[in-house]
């Protein structure tokens, strides 16, 4: 019988299982849930634990448990938000003043150390991540695995009925998803579909920001058919995606959005922009569409074009769970994480 590895995974995990809180929470969750099940791992999360004596650390992002490791340890490092390392997230508000002056300096400081002491690295993003940290890696066993998502999101794309002209939105409302930009674009599309509603999901983490969103939302004189949701439990959300004929995301940067794997997963046509690791997720024309980051225009026209050809958006939502199924299904990132345990393991005992 092969000997059972024993993994400790440092991250942030839901408090409440039905209120998940971000992406890393919910790969954390969506991942753990998975790997629980298979007989030929012990998973331990916890928070940062040594008595354990792990034969891998998986650390979930830049954080307080990677850099918690040591080279005793055999650290895989899963990459998430990677956007203080890239050079145009500097102009955002998020970065300016003496506070992000600090975020300017800390947050490229943490992920170095923690790419420092891993031995081994999960790129979800595909060859974004590796061509972004390329300098950084050399020496690291790198695994290309998907972030993944619960099989409640497959199930949506089961004989669902014919959803309305919803376009739905899922995320944290920042500054870094250019929400503005979306409720521009719908109100381009609300003059050419007036039954359409935008349905904005999420909480916020920048109060000036989300006052921006509203301002804009008033602006466009669409407050009978833009909805802010709020965050909502899981089973609502759930609702939010088996409701919605359409899922856009407008963001001037993304690793790999948890909304557009979720989506995918729902069997849903994704408006994306083409940023960060959505066009190793999005097939472009194929499982959804995309768009360069501040085109309003082209981004009005996807989703017009999505709402208006049902042919077109079920064949893509088709093509698009298909992809989901091979990628993003959480027994198969469990398989793939645990192929990468074992790996980096043996590279270790290896020297």
């Amino acid at each position: 019988m092969t000997e059972k590895l024993r993994v400790v995974m440092g991250t942030v995990y839901p408090y409440d299982e039905s209120r998940i809180r971000g992406g890393v929470e919910a790969v954390a969750f969506y991942l753990t849930q998975a790997l629980a099940k298979r007989d030929d791992l012990e998973l331990h999360v916890v928070s940062c634990n040594r008595t354990l004596h792990p034969h891998v650390v998986h650390a979930q992002g830049f954080s307080e448990y990677a850099l918690a490791a040591s080279s005793r340890d055999c650290l895989l490092l899963a990459v998430h938000g990677v956007e203080a390392m890239v050079p145009h997230m500097r102009n955002i508000a998020h970065y300016q003043g003496a506070t992000g002056a600090y975020r300017r300096w800390i947050a490229p400081w943490i992920a170095a150390q923690s790419i420092r002491n891993a031995r081994g690295i999960i790129s979800n993003a595909g060859g974004y991540i590796t061509d972004l940290l390329a300098g950084q890696l050399a020496g690291k066993a790198v695994y290309s695995v998907f972030n993944p998502v619960a099989d409640d999101f497959f199930e949506l794309g089961n004989g669902q009925a014919d959803p309305s002209p919803i376009i739905l939105w899922v995320g944290n409302i920042s500054e870094r998803k250019d929400v503005v930009g979306l409720i521009q674009a719908f109100a381009s599309v609300s003059r050419h579909v007036p039954q359409a509603r935008l349905r904005i999901v999420g909480g916020n983490s920048e109060p000036m920001y989300f006052e921006r969103v509203k301002r804009e939302i008033v602006n466009c004189g669409l407050e009978a058919v833009v909805d802010l949701v709020g965050r909502i439990e899981q089973t609502s959300l759930l609702k939010e995606y088996s409701a919605a004929m359409v899922v856009a995301l407008s963001s001037i940067e993304e690793t790999a959005p948890m909304a557009v794997a979720q989506a995918m997963a729902a069997g849903k046509a994704v408006v994306s922009t083409r940023v960060g690791g959505t066009p190793w997720m999005v097939e472009d024309g194929v499982t959804g569409c995309l768009v360069d980051v501040g085109d309003i225009s082209g981004m009005t026209d996807r989703m017009l074009e999505l709402l208006q050809n049902k042919d077109k958006r079920e064949r893509m939502g088709r093509a698009a769970r298909q992809t989901a199924l091979e990628r993003f299904s959480a027994d198969g990132v469990a398989e793939k994480t645990a192929q990468a345990y074992r790996d980096l393991f043996e590279r270790r005992r290896q020297g």
